[in-house]
């Protein structure tokens, strides 16, 4: 059974979750709408066959909220073709945003802008099959781990991960800047601690990484495994292609951060108020993002704990009073330009020596990509 939320209790989390399951029908169909009824509630759903057809017509169909509120969207999305079902239920229902939890499970949603991160183990392939299972096992530790830590320190933080054959996406439920933030800090905690465990003992199952976070656009979905959605979702869209692209072009050891500009919706006012407007682009983010590291002092890593941290862009410093932040361009095999900047991370720890994660603009000469010298952002001070 999917584990129902808090505001439903087992039992009706469980008689809700086999209603769904029905309907969705080992994955065959895909529900997209819900209202509650007197005694009940009204599932809209496609066959699976016939969503993308009906999703032209109604762009807003696989949005995470998929109550209907009106006679007329409920007409409207029957016209569309959508089906519909009365389900009687022996308890009240919840509040809506508990349905549209649950439901996640039995469709596929669309995120608008969500940062995923992508960890590559380098030269995987030449690894025998123990080995790689052994890196991978510890790559998944490292993870989970930071993701534990960060959570527990108060960064809404809900992980999903799913792999990539030589290493993982991994992405935070929750959306929103924050959650971006908080996957942004898991990610960086996280190859802190694979490189903490390199310096103690490099050894074949300690994998070397490089690593990349990106933002955009994309599909979540759950697949069915003997008669029910697995536990764990997969994603999908444009912003794991751009992703898997440039870090495809990274060095070992290297840690790139995707150029894209969110634009922030009015449920995210303390943000706009925070940095005085709507639009939040890579270089403000890795700002926002040094701005929280207070969070991760006091975490314990190999050779002590935290004591700060440092989270940058790289380019040059010219001067004491202006440095420049350099963009990148990775031009993939189908020849599409993929912009993207290189990224620091650096860790003091109060026992060992710091940890630097990334690479150093003069480690980059074999970096495949083009600086993208008229772009460069430049900041002076003083």
């Amino acid at each position: 059974m999917i584990e129902a939320t808090t505001l439903l209790s087992p039992a009706d989390g469980k008689e809700l979750d086999q209603a769904l399951r029905k309907v969705w029908c080992l994955g065959a169909n895909v529900i997209v709408g819900w209202r509650a009824l007197p005694s009940g509630i009204q599932l809209l759903y496609l066959p699976g066959h016939a969503l993308a057809e009906v999703a032209k017509a109604h762009p807003d169909l696989l949005e995470i909220h998929r109550q209907v509120t009106s006679d007329e969207q409920f007409a409207a999305l029957i016209e569309s073709g959508c089906l519909s079902t009365d389900l009687s239920l022996s308890f009240e229902l919840p509040e809506a945003a508990a349905i549209d939890e649950l439901l996640r499970h039995y469709t596929i949603t669309h995120c608008r802008c969500r940062a995923v991160a992508l960890f590559d183990i380098v030269s995987f392939s030449l690894f025998s099959r123990f080995q790689q299972v052994a890196q991978l096992n510890m790559l998944t530790h490292y993870i989970n781990l930071a993701a534990s830590h960060c959570q527990h320190v108060g960064m809404p933080i809900d992980l999903s991960i799913s792999t990539t054959g030589d290493g993982f996406y991994a992405w935070n439920r929750n959306e929103g800047l924050a959650a971006d933030l908080a996957l942004y800090h898991t990610t960086m905690l996280a190859l802190a601690y694979n490189a903490a465990a390199r310096q103690l003992a490099e050894t074949e199952s300690q994998p070397k990484l490089r690593c990349g976070i990106h933002f955009g656009s994309h599909y979540e979905y759950y697949q069915a495994f003997g008669g029910r959605p697995d536990f764990s979702g997969f994603i999908v869209g444009d912003v794991t292609i751009d992703l898997a692209r440039q870090v495809s072009a990274a060095l070992a050891n290297q840690l790139l951060i995707g150029s894209h500009t969110r634009h922030l919706s009015d449920a995210e006012r303390i943000w706009i108020d925070r940095i005085g407007g709507r639009n939040v682009d890579t270089p403000t983010f890795v700002a926002l993002a040094q701005h929280g590291v207070g969070k991760l002092i006091g975490i314990p890593l190999p050779g002590g704990e935290i004591t700060g941290a440092k989270a940058y862009l790289t380019g040059q410093q010219p001067s004491a009073n202006e440095f420049s932040i350099k963009k990148y361009c990775v031009t993939d095999k189908h020849g599409l330009e993929h912009r993207c900047f290189n990224a620091k991370f650096n860790v003091r720890r109060a026992l060992g020596d710091d940890i630097f994660v990334g690479l150093l603009d003069k480690e980059l000469d074999a970096f495949d990509a083009t600086h993208l010298e008229p772009e460069d952002i430049w900041v002076r001070f003083g």
